[in-house]
């Protein structure tokens, strides 16, 4: 093309692009929608962890996989080494920390944790704290006497009760309970069975509602309760029981077969992740199933117990998923947009062994 053709089609084409840029451009003053764009998720400024796949418009060639961590060359970071805690059980010995019993205290920079070592006869419910996470200290609380001394770290210890979860809600008015408990009340019949509730201004001195267990055993809890804690997307607490019949998923179809003791609501069921909201923290909304095993695990699989948090736009979760032929757990991670539908990568991908 000569020089001149070449000016000519360029200077015919410049109001074309002119009006083209100006359309893609838009008005100069842009204002913010009045309601979400189908298939646009609004995030405004929130951060976002790319833990699923929500957020991506597409893939091509790329496999999403769950990294593991390394275990702490130094394991155990905690173990039983007071008079209290090294009378040893029938069946066990060192500590337990189940459930939600670990919290970092952002206000007073400070890692809690509250367990139960493996004792003989009533098991005493302790209190450790650290700066580092690795580093653990067992202050002397003054509160409960053993043995005609109260230079140790008990808490406390019931004959029919027993305290898992712990965390500290900002979110409640009443100072007495700021730091809120959840375990299991294990009395002589399902009627004096189930999840138990505590409340403390200073997570060391604590009350037991009176009226526990809040919820007793049967559909809506059969054992293990766990919680999420105050969900402010919902402004609810949430917490997770281990369903019972006829709620749970049922083994070979057999139904409900009352054991010798009449307490275990578990026979002839799967263990499964249950969902339940409150207002107070004490009248719970009835359970309804969220998680269980499906044909894609392996047929001894159990979900034994989830533990959650919020993080931005996601919840992250980590069940515990039982092998019960081994007789050995995995930890799996899963993430969730609204702390009810959970994503979970099968077999071969879990998170901590």
């Amino acid at each position: 093309m000569r020089r001149r053709d070449l000016l000519v089609s360029v200077a015919g084409l410049s109001p074309a692009l002119a009006a083209a840029r100006a359309a893609v451009a838009g008005p100069r003053e842009t204002s913010r929608a009045s309601q979400p764009v189908p298939g646009v998720l609004d995030i405004g400024g929130t951060k976002q962890l790319f833990l699923d796949e929500q957020l991506l418009a597409g893939t091509r060639r790329i496999s999403r996989l769950t990294g593991r961590p390394d275990k702490y060359a130094r394991n155990p970071i905690l173990v039983a080494d007071r008079p209290w805690e090294i009378e040893k059980g029938e069946n066990f010995e060192g500590v337990q920390v189940s459930g939600q019993a670990v919290i970092y205290d952002a206000e007073e920079r400070l890692f809690k944790m509250w367990y139960n070592p493996w004792a003989n006869g009533v098991r005493p419910w302790c209190y450790a704290v650290s700066r580092d996470g690795y580093r653990w200290e067992k202050p002397a609380l003054g509160v409960y006497s053993f043995r005609g001394s109260r230079e140790n770290n008990i808490m406390g210890a019931w004959s029919d009760v027993k305290f898992f979860n712990v965390f500290k809600d900002p979110h409640d008015q009443d100072p007495a309970r700021r730091y809120k408990a959840m375990g299991e009340s294990e009395g002589k019949s399902p009627q004096t069975s189930g999840t138990a509730v505590a409340f403390s201004p200073d997570g060391i001195h604590w009350t037991p509602h009176p009226d526990n267990p809040v919820v007793r055993k049967g559909r809506d809890v059969a054992d293990c309760p766990t919680f999420l804690g105050w969900d402010g997307r919902i402004g609810k607490y949430v917490y997770y029981p281990r369903p019972g019949h006829s709620l749970a998923p049922e083994i070979d179809g057999k139904g409900l077969e009352t054991p010798h003791d009449r307490m275990n609501p578990n026979a002839t069921h799967l263990r499964s992740i249950g969902y339940s909201t409150s207002d107070d923290f004490v009248r719970w909304s009835p359970t309804e199933l969220m998680l269980a095993p499906d044909p894609s695990d392996r047929v001894d699989a159990q979900y034994y117990q989830m533990t959650a948090a919020q993080e931005g736009d996601l919840y992250i979760g980590f069940m515990h998923m039982y092998h019960s032929h081994d007789k050995t757990f995995e930890i799996y991670l899963l993430t969730s947009r609204d702390g009810f539908h959970w994503s979970l990568d099968r077999p071969g991908s879990s998170f901590l062994q």
